[in-house]
Formats: structure tokens, C-alpha cells, sequence
């Protein structure tokens, strides 16, 4: 991540009041700043709102928007559309837990929404993600059909 990070480090201990909501547009700094990830641009609005509660905190995510990832046909970008919303439960602590619900942040209750807004929308993609029939890369289908398995009849 670049040094623009720090924006989306939530330090919970500013936390006054009962549900606090911050509000991010996603372009393509945010997506090139990743390393190693899937997705190399978009224009994504995210938001989440964190409630207090007495012991942990309540975390929904939501982001809407639009990603460009390789086309696993021809590995030109591909424009996906992606929206998701999630929620996730954060305690302050040193346990370790593999839940998918829960977010164990250390004493310093700093919590990096960044990670988060990328794997939210990350696991939003579809399975798959091709080009409509037709759209390819003609040139990359083409090598292709050359390294296709001919089957005898």
C-alpha cells in the first residue's frame, strides 16, 4: 500500500459516539497501491459504519462500483461490475481467530479498512470472469484454437 494508507486507518479509540460511517471513493491509486492484486483499477465507493457496543465493535462494509480485472479467456482487461456488503465483528485483543466474522485488532485498536475494502470487493468477482462471447482478444483466441487438444472422431 502506498503512504496515502493512513487514511483508512481507523484508530477505535476516537470512537465517541454510538455508530460513526466513513465514506471512500476507490480509484485507481487505491487499486494500484496493492501489491500483488487481482484487480488493477476501478472506481469503487465504499462506506463502512462501525457500532460500539460493549465489548466489540459491529463492522458493515459496503462497496458499489466498477473493477477491472484480466479476462481469464484472453487476459485483457475485463470491466466487472462489483457490489457487497458484509459485517464483521472487531474485539480488541491478542487471540487469534480464524472466523471469517471476526476481526481481532491489537491493544493499539487500529483498524486498517483498507484490507478489508479490497478483500470485500475482491470476493464480490464472479468465479469466472470472461469477456462476452465475441469481445475477446481475436489475436489471443486465435493462438488459442492453435494449442487446442484435436480429438479424433
Amino acid at each position: 500500500m502506498s503512504a496515502s494508507k493512513s487514511q483508512y486507518i481507523i484508530d477505535l479509540k476516537t470512537i465517541k459516539t454510538k455508530s460513526q460511517s466513513f465514506e471512500y471513493d476507490l480509484d485507481n491509486d487505491f487499486w494500484a497501491s496493492i501489491e500483488d492484486g487481482l484487480i488493477s483499477q476501478g472506481n469503487v465507493h465504499a462506506k463502512a459504519v462501525i457500532e460500539q457496543k460493549s465489548h466489540f465493535y459491529t463492522l458493515n462494509i459496503q462497496i458499489d462500483g466498477i473493477v477491472q480485472v484480466p479476462c481469464d479467456r484472453c487476459l485483457d482487461n475485463l470491466d466487472v461490475e462489483v457490489k457487497k456488503e458484509e459485517n464483521f465483528v472487531v474485539k480488541v485483543g491478542d487471540e487469534i481467530d480464524y472466523s471469517d466474522e471476526i476481526i481481532y485488532v491489537d491493544a493499539d485498536e487500529q483498524l486498517d479498512l483498507a484490507v478489508l475494502f479490497y478483500e470485500t470487493t475482491a470476493l464480490s468477482l464472479p468465479i469466472v470472469c470472461v469477456h462476452e462471447e465475441g469481445k475477446c482478444n481475436a489475436e489471443m483466441i486465435e493462438i488459442l484454437k492453435q494449442h487446442e487438444p484435436h480429438t479424433e472422431d
